[in-house]
């Protein structure tokens, strides 16, 4: 059997005894966790249901009759194989996805991209009684679309056990730091380094932010922006000049003059100290530089 998770108030031997007795109703809840954004909780079930999901600590809702999600088998096999399923979507068209978006317009957009998804099934003696517990029945990541229509959808989700299929060591040697900017290991505290600001001093495009505090520190950076609709879009700066930033990847909307973003500096990961890592650490900078500069660069024989 599955671990189970009791709920407030219960012990595992309730579910248990209730499974064993034949006598239980049962509501599978699907959670989605995108990249940005708050994750999206529904359920096949005829009411919403209100539980404390497996492996958190606060009470959250599944939604009935809103979007409908068939699909992850449970599979029990030895080894290492990547168990791919295929799951349907279903959604009115009137069911907007965080926001503005349709849920089509969404999928097309990437929403989804880098996103999992969890199933888990929970226990009750009968409907209208408390919820007992609940277990884990699969967890994978969103792998590709198959099929977007207006309001039905296909999408491939694999396991956890994609992330095996990389072809490359867990550490790289190389001139770089290994660190991401910002991250745990690098300890920059990215707060520190924000800029609150709005888009000015010229006409904006998708790729191209106007702003009179850019400069060639926000080359390799990332801006934060969103148009109204509370979800936070998030693109890394190519390059920057001394007005304006250029995205690496293009906005899904259309932004205006004034309208707020976050900027956030780059790093190059290297020992230059004007850009690179003692600029954020300072005297310090060694101890958190994990990058080999002596290494050779690779040059091309002649």
């Amino acid at each position: 059997m599955r671990p189970i998770t009791p709920q407030p108030g219960y012990i595992e031997a309730d579910t248990v005894a209730a499974m064993e007795s034949t006598q239980f109703v049962y509501a599978d809840c699907f959670t989605i966790f995108p990249k940005v954004g708050s994750p999206l909780r529904y359920t096949t079930a005829q009411q919403n249901i209100h539980v404390v999901p497996v492996g958190e600590i606060s009470r959250q809702t599944f939604y009935a009759d809103t979007v409908l999600i068939r699909g992850l088998r449970v599979r029990n096999n030895l080894g290492v194989e990547v168990d791919e399923q295929e799951i349907q979507v279903d959604y009115p068209s009137t069911i907007a996805y965080q926001g503005a978006l349709t849920w089509s317009q969404a999928l097309l957009q990437g929403r989804l991209d880098g996103a999992s998804i969890r199933r888990d099934r929970y226990i009750a003696t009968n409907w209208g009684q408390p919820w007992l517990g609940g277990f884990p029945m699969f967890l994978g990541l969103v792998s590709s679309l198959n099929k977007v229509g207006r309001q039905t959808a296909t999408i491939n989700v694999k396991s956890d056990l994609v992330l095996l299929n990389r072809q490359a060591p867990a550490f790289l040697w190389e001139p770089n730091c290994k660190n991401t900017w910002g991250d745990q290991a690098c300890g920059v505290i990215q707060a520190d380094w924000a800029v609150n600001t709005t888009i000015d001093g010229g006409t904006p495009s998708r790729t191209v932010i106007p702003w009179t505090g850019a400069g060639p520190d926000y080359s390799l950076g990332k801006i934060h922006i969103e148009n109204g609709d509370s979800v936070t879009r998030v693109r890394t700066i190519a390059r920057a000049t001394s007005s304006e930033l250029y995205l690496a990847y293009p906005l899904d909307f259309d932004p205006s003059s004034g309208d707020p973003f976050v900027a956030y500096p780059g790093c190059t990961r290297t020992d230059d100290a004007t850009h690179g890592c003692p600029k954020y650490h300072g005297v310090g900078w060694v101890e958190k530089f994990k990058g080999f500069p002596f290494i050779p660069v690779a040059e091309t024989g002649i």
